[in-house]
């Protein structure tokens, strides 16, 4: 997919006007994108560096851009997104709460425990996750991502060996939602 931005930021523009008119909804800050697979949100993520502008970006256009594969995953990734305080459950589960966040600063990340950043990539928000990278590139601390096992692949190709990864496994995260594994 090719990302100039522009008509993205237009088509963001347009759809704001639609649901204000018709859900009163003030803001637009999220999106979905669906693809195959995996791979669809790597290029995405690859091809957003190409973007002149800084502003039509699309991780400036939406602040999240949720990647929703379309096969088993996404199925159960769209689940957990449409539970209510699915963010905060999934936190709490995956991290004991004295490792949630607590520390001020610029970057991405969701707990801190003994000079280890965490970072949870468990609602595959690419977007935010090119904040995560961007925000790499200047600091020296250590990072820890909490991914499920298909997620792995994409942090591999995007990050190599710079952080850590603990992989989740997705039935605990559902079964945290109320939800029944598939």
């Amino acid at each position: 997919m090719k990302w100039g931005g522009s008509g993205e930021f237009r088509a963001q523009l347009d759809f704001k006007r639609i649901t204000r008119m018709n859900a009163d909804v003030k803001e637009l800050y999220s999106a979905i994108l669906f693809g195959n697979d995996n791979n669809v949100a790597l290029e995405t993520v690859l091809e957003s560096d190409k973007t002149k502008k800084l502003s039509f970006r699309f991780d400036h256009i939406y602040h999240h851009v949720h990647f929703i594969p379309l096969n088993q995953y996404g199925i159960r990734l769209l689940k957990i997104l449409t539970r209510p305080n699915w963010k905060e459950i999934l936190l709490t589960t995956l991290m004991p709460p004295e490792v949630h966040k607590k520390r001020l600063g610029i970057m991405e990340y969701d707990g801190y425990w003994e000079g280890l950043y965490m970072y949870c990539f468990a609602d595959n928000d690419i977007a935010r996750f090119i904040r995560f990278r961007d925000a790499l590139d200047d600091t020296d601390e250590s990072f820890e991502v909490l991914c499920f096992p298909w997620q792995v692949e994409f942090f591999k190709k995007c990050l190599g060996d710079r952080v850590q990864l603990n992989v989740c496994s997705m039935d605990r995260a559902e079964e945290a939602l109320g939800l029944s594994p598939m």
